[in-house]
């Protein structure tokens, strides 16, 4: 009888832990650039801010930059992670990102996003690499 009783609670114990690790959120709280390098156009320059949202929901919210054309400031629509995938909808240019996270040794930070900015019927590979405090400076 004892035996059993171990035996529940450790599968119930076990069972914790994964849902536990599944239900874990990636931070990607920060800026990211990238470039989105369509084959007939010059590689476009993309920066994403983003940050939890100020009606503290749990949320994530943001902004897009596309300095080289001078447009800033605009809204991000929703941002989604589930386990290691990643998708941005960017309503005002009507655009979405899918992609994976890229984590480090550690399997703690998230070093890059890598996927598919899509638009207007087209998909461009993009990646989104952190920027650091010194580049966000700048």
């Amino acid at each position: 009888m004892i035996k059993q009783i171990v035996i529940t609670a450790m599968g119930t114990l076990m069972l914790s832990f994964i849902a536990l690790a599944q239900s874990e959120q990636y931070d990607i709280t920060g800026d990211w650039q990238g470039e989105l390098d369509a084959a007939r156009y010059e590689p476009i320059p993309v920066v994403l801010h983003i940050h939890p949202s100020t009606e503290q929901t749990g949320e994530l919210t943001g902004s897009l930059d596309f300095p080289s054309q001078y447009r800033t400031g605009l809204p991000i629509g929703a941002i989604r992670i589930n386990g290691s995938n990643v998708s941005i909808m960017l309503t005002s240019v009507q655009a979405e990102f899918y992609g994976e996270l890229t984590l480090d040794e550690s399997g703690q930070h998230v070093l890059s996003m890598q996927g598919d900015w899509s638009q207007a019927g087209e998909h461009v590979p993009l990646e989104l690499t952190r920027q650091t405090t010194e580049e966000t400076a700048q």
